[in-house]
């Protein structure tokens, strides 16, 4: 693992310190702990704001919908689309 040196205030002191309270083997477990949360939260946001991005743009399209919609019904009534079906 790679190290790294920064400055914390007194009250992230003092929570880090608890590890043991807090399950953890250490200090640096914590801070590698907060970190993979703050992470994922980032991640989580970056997927909800695409999320809402294809939404919107889905909302204002007409012609995707009615594709959409067409595509769902063909499946619905096992068509086959516009594949080929070469089963020799």
């Amino acid at each position: 693992m790679k190290q790294a040196k920064f400055t914390i205030n007194e009250a992230q002191d003092k929570f880090i310190s608890n590890y043991d309270e807090l399950g953890l083997k250490d200090k640096s477990a914590v801070v590698r702990q907060a970190l993979d949360c703050l992470m994922e939260r980032i991640e989580n946001e970056r997927m909800r704001k695409g999320v809402d991005l294809y939404a919107e743009i889905y909302d204002q399209d007409k012609d995707l919908q009615d594709l959409t919609r067409a595509s769902m019904e063909e499946w619905k009534n096992g068509g086959t689309g516009s594949r080929d079906d070469n089963t020799s």
